[in-house]
């Protein structure tokens, strides 16, 4: 069979999830359902499936999000546990090099959002598997925010760990977060 091979995992072609179950939703932060398609991929990393993925932005509020989205129980399938955001020990991450360029890249993306920030807003990173970006931002900025990341394979330790940096971690599904809180 047909093999694809990544960083640090290979899968049979046979293991691609053809069949995967999509959800159609509305706007995660404001319930409006007009979005606008800007982009679309595939899963390029991993290769966990052959879909098509579009991102769309609201027409209301501009948040971009993936419409339709995997389900949730598909979620383990498309992050594996070696997904770098997912987990520090990943052999991606033992790849200094690699790590480094990730690190460079990532900083820049924070950097560009910098001068947009004002003391008193909140980064919310939706998924932010390890909280990589949300220390980043920590990392480079000198402005007072609130640095905040919804996600669902969190466990007690971890939240416990990123709350004594200065960051609030939920353990949930952005489906069952109230985001006009923030």
């Amino acid at each position: 069979p047909a093999r694809h091979r990544t960083r640090d995992r290979q899968c049979n072609k046979d293991q691609i999830m053809t069949n995967m179950k999509l959800k159609y939703v509305a706007c995660p932060l404001c319930g409006s359902d007009s979005p606008v398609k800007i982009a679309s991929g595939t899963d390029i990393e991993y290769h966990t499936s052959d879909r098509i993925f579009f991102f769309m932005r609201c027409q209301q509020c501009e948040i971009l999000y993936l419409n339709p989205r995997p389900a949730a129980d598909e979620m383990p399938k498309i992050y594996p546990k070696t997904y770098y955001a997912r987990n520090v020990e990943s052999p991606v991450q033992s790849d200094a090099r690699i790590d480094r360029i990730r690190e460079r890249l990532d900083i820049n993306r924070c950097r560009i959002m910098l001068p947009h920030l004002q003391s008193g807003d909140t980064i919310l990173d939706i998924g932010c598997g390890n909280a990589r970006m949300l220390r980043i931002f920590k990392k480079i900025s000198n402005k007072q925010v609130s640095l905040v990341g919804i996600e669902a394979d969190a466990d007690l330790q971890f939240v416990r760990e990123m709350q004594g940096q200065g960051i609030t971690i939920i353990k949930s599904y952005l489906e069952d977060v109230n985001l006009s809180r923030f």
